[in-house]
């Protein structure tokens, strides 16, 4: 659950990222090439799915045996982990559809 929670983190970090640099006249997503936001938006990437992979498989894997007393957080923990790596697919497309380096 703790993965999945950490995922979400990250979505909401790479939301700010790219929304910080949107610029609406443009309809693009404005960057220089000297400056590492595109790296930073890799790396976030990376990490969240990463992290959201991780809360879903375990959530997935726990949810279901005779020993998991909180059923609950496993399915809660799996759905977030599923749900926080299809947000971060999405924003990385909108990124990488709408990039502008300048």
């Amino acid at each position: 659950m703790y993965a999945s929670v950490a995922a979400m983190i990250g979505v909401a970090g790479l939301l700010v990222l790219i929304l910080r640099n949107y610029k609406g006249a443009e309809v693009a997503v404005v960057y220089s090439r000297k400056s590492m936001f595109a790296p930073a938006v890799f790396v976030v990437t990376a990490a969240t799915l990463l992290l959201a992979a991780t809360g879903a498989m375990m959530g997935f894997n726990s949810a279901g045996q005779k020993r998991n007393d909180n059923n609950k957080r496993s399915w809660i923990a799996f759905f977030a982990g599923t749900a926080t790596a299809s947000l971060t697919i999405i924003l990385f497309g909108v990124f990488w559809f709408y990039k502008l380096r300048v």
